[in-house]
């Protein structure tokens, strides 16, 4: 008989025991103590059962035959892994985020920019319409209140001749043209027409006054409406651009996202194509594209 592994039946009839099955007929002899063969003893206990000898014969067909005197762990463990199919390669790696921050900022721009800028040009041609109105009535305010005073200047030198020139030809008719009292009424004419000139001019200045710092404050006003109407159509064009920005880097991310869910499910990890992982979404198609990590 052969010194290979001992089969079943080989192992009862020289054993009287199945336990010597898989052993070599040496190692068997060497370990056998008291059931000697053809023995009616059916126990195991006459076999030493510590770790068989290495049998490099006993290795799967699969795997390389190695001799005893070849044998080494490393070898063996290193025979079965290179059977294991190799670990995909890291997603990061095939197939890096890449979101170019600059160019949706660029497509959102063109997107919203215009719209706010219109909203704000037509609110500030409003606003210079007004503002053209208000100086116009104030311009035409204050030339009437000059044309008033010159017309209150021409009748009011009228008026005080006429006055001074009946004095005179009063004191004359009686002959006294030269007395203290016709002096005496021309002053006191003179007195009174100067009163009414300086509280004329007083309420003039004031009028004009008024016109010009209402035309001022209404200038002012117009300017602080327009300054805060831009801030604010300002502060809506740069959320709506925001806006924007997130709302194509979430769908990027989603892209993302679902490339990844498909490379790791793929059992054919060489069949997915980096390059090309599209997947269309409710804003239309976008494309992944490779780059540096975001």
């Amino acid at each position: 008989m052969s010194d290979s592994s001992l089969t079943k039946e080989e192992a009862i009839k020289l054993y009287n025991t199945e336990a010597a099955t898989g052993w070599s007929k040496v190692a068997a002899d060497q370990n056998f103590k008291t059931a000697p063969a053809g023995s009616s003893n059916g126990s195991d206990s006459g076999f030493n059962f510590s770790v068989p000898t290495f049998d490099p014969n006993s290795i799967p067909v699969s795997q390389p035959t190695l001799s005893t005197s070849t044998i080494n762990i490393d070898d063996y463990i290193q025979a079965i892994q290179d059977t294991l199919p190799a670990p995909p390669t890291k997603y990061l790696e095939a197939n890096p985020f890449y979101f170019d921050e600059q160019a949706a900022n660029e497509v959102a721009t063109a997107e919203n920019a215009p719209y706010y800028d219109e909203i704000l040009k037509d609110y500030l041609g409003e606003v210079k319409l007004t503002s053209d109105k208000n100086r116009g009535d104030a311009t035409r305010m204050l030339a009437d209140l000059d044309k008033q005073k010159q017309l209150f200047f021409q009748n009011n030198g009228a008026e005080f001749e006429k006055t001074i020139r009946g004095i005179k030809e009063g004191y004359s008719g009686k002959g006294l043209y030269f007395s203290g009292d016709n002096r005496r009424d021309q002053n006191e004419a003179l007195g009174s027409n100067t009163n009414k000139l300086e509280t004329y001019l007083n309420t003039y200045g004031s009028n004009r006054a008024k016109t010009t710092a209402d035309e001022n404050f209404n200038q002012s006003q117009l300017n602080t409406q327009a300054l805060n109407k831009a801030r604010d159509v300002g502060r809506d064009k740069n959320a709506a651009i925001l806006g924007e920005v997130n709302t194509q880097k979430n769908e990027a991310i989603d892209e993302y996202l679902y490339g990844m869910k498909t490379y790791y499910k793929n059992p054919d990890w060489k069949s997915v194509d980096p390059t090309n992982l599209s997947v269309a979404s409710e804003t239309g198609d976008t494309t992944q594209k490779l780059g540096a990590a975001y």
